[in-house]
Formats: structure tokens, C-alpha cells, sequence
């Protein structure tokens, strides 16, 4: 009989033989290249596969994430696996040396545990780090380790001939999902892997702690007093950890070229590999039709990137429920029943002074980005949240004007508004900006109340301040609208007139304008050059301009609602009425037919 090692006790050693007590060689792993010759050949395939996976991880360079995946998926029993871990970190720890002398006591107590008490046991790992302790000091020629069988990929292969990224490997057992198994049967998007150990957070802890990078977690800066959390070289992007092998063109960007010369502030983007294809690269170099990982929609003739059940979300893949408010078609947030314009979607938990809470939505740590939320500008002393990148738009941060030699920020089609970038309202003479549909909101443009025959501009949840979209008063029973301090007229919500009882509100030096008139003082009177009216509003009167005006052509009666006066209100046909340019006819009318 003869031992896991190879060691046989049949007999003495005979002349020119080799002596049965000292240790062989080894099992040479089928896959590692040696001039030596082979005494003993592996006594099993499991031995050997176990064999040629130390060999590569004793010898250095390897993952230790894909070392264990391939242990995982050689021996089936996870005791064996953790056995074998133990032994190569002791290894790792005392016995740096691949010779017989390097064996340390480190080494051979770990060895000795994965062999039992008894001497049975888990041995597939004690004979394998022997096998490659004990070569002999000349055998060093580096190891023949398998690689991906992809063309042009050198990433070590961890099952069925590639890597992770190509497929090897275990995957993620939900379905539809070709990611990599990171514990558990499942990626990390799908709960596989260590989680943040933070209340309520769900995504993966980062590599160097327990937490994710939101809540703390992954490796910091090595900068003295930094604490940002590291790009490359152990470095954070403002004290040089940004990889500069092929940088952004543009004069003063230390950004990373992504194509055509330019970062991806700049405009830059990377392109399909495939030869021949020009669309834009979504992941491993690759756009969705040329990704060997990507799954394509079962449905015929789609070519889409199927994302549940095989197929795309155009086909019913992955479908978003609906928001559950009566009427409302919208797509439901994320981890609730209701869109984020009727309150769903995790919320700012900034609370004010007077204890209402912000209603913006959480970008980041529980707060939105003008509460200090989100990702944060990376200048020292800066507190600004960051743009499309590691800075605010202030340091450089967003989209920049690619005109030359301009550095503004670039609103449309990469220029600034000075060189074109930026939509005009299409009403004839006007010169405003386009705030939606194509014209500016005196035009009809913009998003408009979501009340059926209301045509007032939005101000919050998809609402005008008429139909409760504006911020409320916060006296308990109170509707009306907030105007400062998130109190209404009547509730202090402005500065009132001095005078008791008086509930008009200060139009100068603490009076309203008919108390500031009869105490001698006067109100804010019309800044226009020989004028004594009182202003209304920017410092001017009615009269020269203080106040909108009616859109209705020939109209000089005070806009009071939606662009209107009260006479040209939408809701009826009239007469005489004129639509404004740009428009067919009045929001909420109908033509008169004659």
C-alpha cells in the first residue's frame, strides 16, 4: 500500500534507488512545465488538479478570490476547501522558500490540521503544498499557469477554459443573470458576497471593511490626513490617483482619455471593439449586440439586452410598476408603490429649524446634494457636490464647452450658451431660452400643472402653487401657500407694517405703503425717471413695467393667473381673443367655428 504522498513502505531502498523515507518530489500539476524528471505521477485527478492550483498560488501573482473559486469547484466538500485556504495562508505567513528547508512549523501544523487527528482526512492539501515545498532549489522555473482561452485575454482561467469575465467560473443562479457567483449562488447585485454592515444598506461592503463606499467603507487615501477613498497607486484623484497613461487633450485636464482624444467630461466615449462597429461601448469594451456576456431579447427579431425572463424591458423583461396614485401612469420608484413625484423614492432626512423635513430626493447617505448628500467636489474645502466626475462644476466638474479656448460649462450639444449650446424659444422674436416643447414658459413652454384644463407652469409634485404644488403653510389647518420661514401671510410669513393691526405687508422702512404715505415717509416709489407712482414689483410701477401683462394681444390688464387677466381666463371660447405668438389657440379652449 502506499501513501496520498506517494511514499511507498513496501521495502528498503535498494542500490541506486531512492530512499523510501526521504520525501518525493511531488505529483508534478499537469499543468505546470518542468525540466525535472517525474518520479511519482499524481495519484488521482483531483490530487492533480489540487496540486496545480497551489503550485500557481505558492508561486505568487494569483487572486485569491479565483483560487478559491477554482478550489470550489475541484473539491465539492467546502470543509476541504477552507483546509487547503488554511494551509497556503500558513504558508504564505512562514514558508516563503520552496525548498525542503522552507517548511516551517507554521506550515506543517497547518498541514497536519487538513490532514485530521487521525491521519485520514482532508491530505489533498498537505500532499499538494508538499509536492511543491519540497522540489529541489534548481526546480524554480515559474509555473505554466491556465489562462483564458479568449483570444487577447491573459486573466487566469477559474473554470471551463476562461475567466470571469468571459464566462468561466460559477454564476449567479438568478435568473437572467450572467454575473459571477461571489458566495452564496449569487453576484453581488443579487445579494451575493459580504454585505455593508450598515442598518437598512444593502449593497456590497467594499474591498479593505466592512461597510460600502457610501457608509465608510473601502481603502482610503494613503495621502497623511486624507481620507477620500483611493483611484489607483494607493492614491485618491486630487493627490495624483488617477491613471494618466493616455490623458484627456484638452489643455489643464488630467482626465483619463475614454475616446477620441477627450475624457468624459469633455465628450469622449469609448467605442466597440468589434471591427466595423461604431456604437458606443457599454462593457468590456464591447456595445450590447458584440458582448459575448451580454444576453440578447428572445423575442424575434429584437436585438435589445434582455434583462428578466429573456427578454427586454421593450417586451415585457423587467417591467416597472406602475405609481399606485389614481390616475397617475408614472413608473414607481425603487423600493416603492408610488412614483417620485407622489412622494415615493427614498427621501432627504435633513430636517430645518422649525422641524419640516426636505422633500428632495436622497442622493447619497441619507441627503440630498444641496444638504450635503452625493457625491462631494474633491478641492480641499470645497463642499460642493460633484458633476459628472470627482469635482463640481465650479473646479471643472460637468460637461465643459468644447469651443477652443472656452472653459464654460456645456449645456447642449457640448457648447455653452455663448456658442450655441443651448435651445432658443421658437416664437417668433422671442429670445428667451426653450424651457420645454419648444418654447420658454411666457410661450407655453415648460412642464404645465397636471390638473386636467389647467395650463399654470409646475412648481412641485407635477403641481402649480393653485392646485397644491408650492410649499404650504405650516401652522396646523393651514393651506395657504408659504412665503418665508414656511409660514403664510397671515402667519407671519412676511415682514408686516409696523402699524398695530395692520396686516398689509412693508413696502419700506417698516410701513405699508398707505401708512408710509400719511406718516410723511412714503412707500417705495417707481424707479423710473420722473415717476411717483409706488412700485409694485422689481422697483418699477404698473405702468412701466412693475407687473406681467396679459398675453391676450392688445391686452394691458394685469396678468393674474396662468399669463391671463381675468377676462381672457382659458376655460371658454372668446370672441375677440387672440392666441399668443407661438400658439394655435388659448390652453383649454377650442376654436369657434363659424
Amino acid at each position: 500500500m502506499s501513501r496520498p504522498g506517494g511514499v511507498s513502505r513496501s521495502r528498503p531502498a535498494n542500490e541506486g534507488e531512492r530512499d523510501p523515507k526521504r520525501p518525493r518530489t511531488g505529483g508534478v500539476p499537469q499543468n505546470v512545465e518542468t525540466e525535472d524528471e517525474v518520479i511519482c505521477p499524481p495519484v488521482n485527478p483531483v490530487q492533480s488538479e489540487v496540486n496545480a492550483i497551489v503550485a500557481m498560488a505558492v508561486a505568487g501573482g494569483a487572486d485569491p478570490v479565483a483560487v478559491e473559486q477554482m478550489l470550489a469547484a475541484t473539491l465539492e466538500d467546502r470543509t476541504q476547501v477552507q483546509a487547503t485556504l488554511a494551509v497556503l495562508r500558513a504558508v504564505a505567513a512562514g514558508a516563503q522558500s520552496r525548498t525542503t528547508a522552507g517548511i516551517t512549523a507554521a506550515a506543517l501544523s497547518a498541514m497536519n490540521a487538513a490532514s485530521g487527528p487521525d491521519g485520514r482526512g482532508n491530505s489533498l492539501a498537505a500532499n499538494a503544498v508538499a509536492a511543491v515545498l519540497t522540489k529541489p532549489p534548481h526546480a524554480d522555473r515559474p509555473a505554466n499557469i491556465r489562462r483564458c482561452r479568449v483570444d487577447e485575454c491573459d486573466k487566469l482561467d477559474v473554470g471551463g477554459g476562461k475567466c470571469t469575465a468571459h464566462g468561466g467560473g460559477k454564476r449567479c443562479q438568478v435568473e437572467g443573470c450572467n454575473a459571477g457567483d461571489r458566495g452564496g449562488g449569487r453576484c453581488i447585485s443579487h445579494g451575493g458576497g459580504k454585505r455593508c454592515q450598515s442598518d437598512g444598506c444593502e449593497a456590497g461592503a467594499a474591498s479593505g471593511g466592512t461597510f460600502c463606499v457610501t457608509h465608510g467603507g473601502g481603502l482610503r487615501c494613503t495621502e497623511e490626513g486624507c481620507d477620500r477613498v483611493r483611484k489607483v497607486r494607493g492614491k485618491c484623484a486630487v493627490h495624483g490617483g488617477i491613471n494618466k497613461k493616455k490623458p484627456c487633450v484638452v489643455t489643464g485636464c488630467s482626465s483619463k482619455d475614454l475616446g477620441d482624444g477627450l475624457c468624459k467630461t469633455h465628450g469622449g466615449v469609448r467605442r466597440c471593439s468589434h471591427e466595423g462597429c461604431d456604437k458606443r461601448a457599454k462593457a468590456r469594451g464591447a456595445c450590447v449586440q458584440h458582448d459575448a456576456r451580454e444576453k440578447i431579447c428572445s423575442q424575434p427579431g429584437c436585438a435589445g439586452p434582455a434583462r428578466a425572463r429573456g427578454k427586454c424591458k421593450d417586451h415585457g423583461g423587467g417591467a416597472a410598476r406602475e405609481c399606485a396614485e389614481v390616475g397617475c401612469v408614472a413608473k414607481a420608484a425603487t423600493r416603492s408603490d408610488r412614483c417620485r413625484a407622489h412622494g415615493g423614492g427614498k427621501r432627504c432626512s435633513h430636517e430645518g429649524w422649525d422641524g419640516i423635513g426636505c422633500e428632495k430626493m436622497d442622493a447619497g447617505r441619507g441627503f440630498c446634494v444641496a444638504h450635503g448628500g452625493g457625491k462631494r467636489c474633491q478641492v480641499p474645502s470645497c463642499t460642493k457636490g460633484a458633476t459628472r466626475g470627482s469635482y463640481c462644476v465650479a473646479h471643472g466638474g460637468g460637461k465643459r464647452c468644447t469651443h477652443e479656448g472656452c472653459d464654460k460649462p456645456g449645456h447642449f450639444k457640448g457648447l455653452c450658451a455663448a456658442h450655441g449650446g443651448v435651445k432658443m424659444c421658437q416664437a417668433p422674436g422671442c429670445e428667451k431660452w426653450d424651457a420645454g416643447f419648444g418654447f420658454c414658459r411666457s410661450h407655453g413652454g415648460g412642464k404645465r400643472c397636471s390638473v386636467e384644463g389647467c395650463t399654470t407652469p409646475v412648481k412641485l409634485r407635477g403641481l402649480c402653487i393653485k392646485h397644491g404644488g408650492g410649499h404650504t403653510c405650516s401652522v396646523e389647518g393651514c393651506n395657504r401657500s408659504a412665503k418665508t420661514r414656511s409660514l403664510c401671510i397671515e402667519h407671519g410669513g412676511v415682514k408686516l407694517c409696523k402699524v398695530p393691526n395692520c396686516t398689509k405687508m412693508d413696502r419700506g422702512r417698516g410701513f405699508c405703503s398707505k401708512h408710509g404715505n400719511l406718516l410723511g415717509l412714503g412707500g417705495l416709489k417707481c424707479t423710473h425717471e420722473g415717476c411717483k407712482k409706488f412700485a409694485v414689483s422689481k422697483g418699477l410701477c404698473c405702468e412701466h413695467g412693475g407687473v406681467r401683462r396679459c398675453q391676450m394681444k392688445g391686452c394691458q390688464k394685469m396678468d393674474r393667473n396662468g399669463g391671463f387677466c381675468n377676462a381672457h381666463q382659458p376655460g371658454g371660447p372668446v370672441p375677440d381673443a387672440l392666441p399668443p405668438p407661438g400658439m394655435t389657440e388659448l390652453p383649454g379652449t377650442t376654436a369657434i367655428k363659424g
